[in-house]
């Protein structure tokens, strides 16, 4: 028997595809729709509204220290490090800054 060339073996899988999606009816999705119907950005879902998915780099020690206490006082690490946030943020005057802020995005 010959030795399948690579093109050969691709027209094969291509045919194949073919037929499977010939097979499955086509669905009413694309991207777009979905888009469409749902505008929130990627680190939004799954989120509750008003809440997003952020990365930051932070001492290992300090991590282990809100594991703790998200563990002791029976909350989430999330709850834990927002009521830290909220206390830091409450000794700034929140709206100078954030108009200052905004004035230097634009």
């Amino acid at each position: 028997m010959a030795k399948q060339r690579p093109e050969e073996k691709l027209l094969k899988f291509q045919k194949q595809q073919k037929a499977k999606s010939a097979s499955v009816p086509p669905t009413t999705y694309t991207p777009k729709n979905y888009l469409k119907k749902n505008d929130r950005p990627a680190s939004e879902k799954g989120t509750k509204e008003g809440y997003t998915r952020y990365t930051v780099i932070a001492n290992k020690e300090q991590i282990q220290v809100a594991k703790a206490i998200a563990w002791y006082e029976r909350k989430e690490i999330k709850h834990v490090v927002e009521e830290a946030l909220d206390l830091y943020f409450s000794q700034f005057d929140l709206n100078k800054i954030l108009q200052e802020y905004s004035k230097r995005q634009k």
